[in-house]
C-alpha cells in the first residue's frame, strides 16, 4: 500500500501542479493584457500630454502675433484631430485650444489685464473622418482626457522703469546714481551701474547688472543695505538684447512715409498730423561788418558769409484715431497731447516731446497704476484704459522750443522754472531710444538744447528807420569759423575793439559765452534762455542704449568761444555757460507689468530666450467640456 500511497501523493502533487501552472497562465495572461492596456493607455496619456503642450503653444503664437487681443473675451481658436496608429491600436486625438484675456487682481499691487491659454484634449477610437469633439459622442470617446491652462505675460522693455543697454554718457564717461535720484520699478543694465559713495540713491524694486554694481571708486556698491537697495540687487546675471528697430511696430504698426518731419497733437483716441517737407534754399551772402545794429551803425565791411538757410513746408492737417494700435513714422517726430486708448507711436527718426504726455482717464500728478506715495500702497484709483508708448530707433528728446505749425507761434512748453512751481514736463508712457551708432548717435532720453547761449534778436525798424536788420551775429561774426583763431562770432576775441553790450543778468555777451551757434538754438535768433527747466516727472519706463543727461553742470569744459561740431566731445553743445536741465522724478507704472504698450519692443535675453512665458498648469478637465 505504500506505493498506492506514494502513487497518490504522486497524483495529488501532479494536480495541484497542473491547477498551479493554469491559474499562473491566467494570471500571466491577465498580466500581459493589463499591461498591454496600461501601456495602451499611457500611450493615450503621454500623446495627450505632447497635443496638450502643442494646443498651448499654438494658442500662445496666436498671443504673440496679436499684440492688442487684451480685451475681456475668449476666442476659440478651433479642433486640430491627429490620427495616430501604434501597433494594431488607432487613436484619434483631438485638440481645443482657446485663447483669453480678462481682469485678474494682483495682491498688493494693482487689477490689470491677463492673457492666456487654455486647451483640452480628447481621445476617439475611431479615425478622424468620423470624430466630432462634443460631449455627446458615443461609446468611442476613451476615458482619457487631459486640460492645461498657461497665464502668459509678454516680456517688453516697459517692464523695466530703467533699463540702458550702456551705462556710460554720450560722450563716453561715467554716469553715476547719486542721492537727488529715487526710482521706483526695476532697474537693469546691460554693464556695470554706477553710485555716489556717500550720497547713495533710492532704489525701490530690485536691480541686476550684467556688469557690477559699484561705487565712484571702483568698490563694490552695499548690496546688502536696504535703505539703498530696498528689495535687493544682483551682479552679473545674463545680458539682455537691445536691437535699435523696433521690429513689432514697423511689422504691425501704421506706417506714414515720405516726409521729413511730421508733428501730431492727441486728443484722446485722435489726433492730428502735420508732415513737413524741409529743403534748402538757395545760399544767401551776408556782409560781416565791424558794427551792425542793433549795437551801432553799419559799419565798414570785413568779409562775406555764405549762408544756407532752410524752408520748412508744413502740409494741411490729417484727423485720425488710434486705439489699440501703432502708427510708425519714417521721419522725425513731434509730439504731444493726453492720450486715450492704447496707443504707441515710433519713427525711425529721433523723437522730440513738446509738451507733456499725459492721459485721458488719469488726473496730472497722479500715479495711474493706483499708486499713493503717502500710503506707500496701491489704494488709489487705477485708470485701466489708456496706454502710451513711445519708440525711436534713434534718441528721445525733451523739446526746448518750437515753432508751432498750426499757430505759427513760439513756444517753450517745456521749460517751467521749478522756483515758481511750474514743474516742467509730465510724460505718462513708456519710451524707448533704441539708436545704435556712436556716442551721440546712440539712442537716449535726454533734453533739448543743453547748453543755452544768448543771441540778437533781429532789430526790426530799427530807430525809426523803416528798415530791418536781420541775423545781427551772422553779419558781425565769421560762421563756420575757419579754425581756433577765428571764434564764433569773430571778431569778438580779436583786436578790433568790437565787444557785444550789456545783456542778460547783467553779463557782457562774451562773459556769458559766445552766441549761439547757428541754427543750434531751434529758435535762433533768440535773447530768451532757460536754464533749471524744473522736473521732468516720468510714470513709465526708460530703455536706452546710452544712459541720456537730464542735467548738466555747465562746467565739462572751457568756455573758449568756439563752436566744433565735428569735435566728439561737444558735437550738439557749444561751449558751455550755466547748469541747466531737470531733476529727475520717476515713477514706474506697474501697469507695464502686465500689459505693455501694443507692439512694444520685447524683451530676449542673450541667446533668444521667448518673450512670452508661463508655466501650464494642469488641472481636472472641465465638465461638458466647457471652457
Amino acid at each position: 500500500m505504500e506505493w498506492l500511497s506514494n502513487d497518490k501523493g504522486n497524483l495529488v502533487s501532479a494536480i495541484v501542479l497542473c491547477v498551479i501552472a493554469l491559474f499562473s497562465s491566467f494570471t500571466l495572461a491577465v498580466l500581459v493584457m493589463g499591461d498591454k492596456t496600461n501601456a495602451n493607455s499611457s500611450f493615450v496619456l503621454m500623446q495627450e500630454t505632447h497635443l496638450l503642450r502643442s494646443g498651448i503653444d499654438r494658442g500662445q503664437n496666436f498671443l504673440r502675433l496679436n499684440d492688442s487681443f487684451t480685451d475681456v473675451s475668449s476666442y476659440d481658436l478651433g479642433v486640430r484631430l491627429f490620427e495616430i496608429v501604434s501597433g494594431r491600436s488607432l487613436v484619434t486625438f483631438g485638440v481645443k485650444t482657446k485663447v483669453f484675456s480678462g481682469v485678474s487682481e494682483q495682491t498688493n499691487e494693482i487689477i490689470a489685464a491677463k492673457r492666456g491659454v487654455k486647451a483640452l484634449v480628447k481621445a476617439f477610437k475611431k479615425r478622424k473622418r468620423y470624430v466630432a469633439f462634443s460631449s455627446h459622442d458615443d461609446n468611442t470617446v476613451l476615458k482619457f482626457r487631459k486640460y492645461g491652462e498657461r497665464n502668459v505675460r509678454k516680456q517688453t522693455f516697459a517692464g523695466f522703469m530703467y533699463f540702458t543697454n550702456t551705462d556710460t554718457s554720450v560722450n563716453d564717461g561715467p554716469v553715476y546714481f547719486g542721492g537727488r535720484d529715487e526710482l521706483w520699478g526695476r532697474i537693469h543694465s546691460n554693464t556695470d551701474i554706477l553710485i555716489l559713495r556717500g550720497s547713495y540713491p533710492v532704489f525701490h524694486d530690485f536691480v541686476t547688472s550684467s556688469g557690477g554694481i559699484l561705487t565712484q571708486n571702483g568698490q563694490s556698491a552695499p548690496l546688502s543695505n536696504r535703505s539703498v537697495f530696498k528689495k535687493g540687487a544682483e551682479e552679473y546675471v545674463p545680458e539682455i538684447e537691445y536691437f535699435p528697430f523696433a521690429t513689432t511696430i514697423r511689422q504691425y504698426g501704421n506706417h506714414i512715409t515720405g516726409q521729413d518731419l511730421l508733428y501730431a497733437r492727441v486728443e484722446g483716441v485722435n489726433h492730428q498730423i502735420y508732415s513737413a517737407t524741409i529743403n534748402d534754399l538757395p545760399a544767401d551772402t551776408l556782409i560781416v561788418y565791424d558794427s551792425y545794429p542793433p549795437y551801432g551803425l553799419v559799419g565798414d565791411s570785413l568779409f562775406s558769409n555764405i549762408i544756407v538757410f532752410r524752408d520748412t513746408s508744413w502740409s494741411n492737417p490729417i484727423s485720425g484715431t488710434l486705439n489699440d494700435g501703432a502708427i510708425f513714422a519714417h521721419s522725425d517726430l513731434w509730439i504731444k497731447g493726453c492720450f486715450g486708448g492704447k496707443q504707441t507711436w515710433g519713427c525711425e527718426g529721433d523723437m522730440y516731446l513738446l509738451g507733456d504726455i499725459t492721459l485721458a482717464n488719469t488726473p496730472v500728478g497722479e500715479a495711474p497704476d493706483g499708486y499713493n506715495e503717502t500710503l506707500d500702497d496701491y489704494s488709489g484709483p487705477i485708470n485701466r484704459t489708456d496706454i502710451v508708448g513711445l519708440v525711436s530707433e534713434r534718441r528721445i528728446f525733451m523739446k526746448y522750443a518750437y515753432n508751432s505749425p498750426e499757430t505759427g507761434g513760439i513756444y517753450w512748453e517745456n521749460c517751467g522754472n521749478s522756483s515758481n512751481g511750474d514743474d516742467g514736463i509730465f510724460i505718462y508712457a513708456a519710451m524707448a531710444a533704441m539708436g545704435q551708432g556712436d556716442g551721440w548717435l546712440d539712442g537716449h532720453f535726454s533734453y533739448e538744447y543743453q547748453y543755452p547761449h544768448p543771441s540778437t534778436p533781429h532789430a526790426y525798424d530799427w530807430r525809426n528807420t523803416d528798415e530791418d536788420f536781420m541775423y545781427p551775429d551772422l553779419h558781425l561774426g565769421k560762421y563756420p569759423p575757419v579754425n581756433s583763431l577765428h571764434y564764433w562770432p569773430w571778431p569778438a576775441n580779436t583786436n578790433t575793439g568790437f565787444t557785444y553790450p550789456q545783456s542778460w543778468q547783467g553779463m557782457s555777451w562774451r562773459s556769458a559765452g559766445a552766441p549761439d551757434y547757428p541754427w543750434y538754438n531751434p529758435v535762433f535768433p533768440s535773447t530768451v534762455m532757460y536754464f533749471e527747466r524744473g522736473n521732468v516727472n516720468i510714470f513709465g519706463s526708460i530703455a536706452q542704449s546710452r544712459r541720456g543727461y537730464i542735467h548738466r553742470s555747465g562746467m565739462d569744459f572751457n568756455d573758449s568761444g568756439y563752436w566744433d561740431l565735428d569735435d566728439p566731445a561737444h558735437p550738439m553743445m557749444g561751449p558751455g555757460v550755466l547748469s541747466n536741465g531737470y531733476w529727475k522724478n520717476y515713477h514706474f507704472d506697474r501697469r507695464f507689468n502686465t500689459v505693455p504698450p501694443p507692439y512694444y519692443p520685447e524683451v530676449n535675453t542673450r541667446g533668444g530666450s521667448s518673450s512670452l512665458n508661463g508655466l501650464i498648469l494642469f488641472k481636472e478637465p472641465p465638465t461638458n467640456d466647457i471652457f
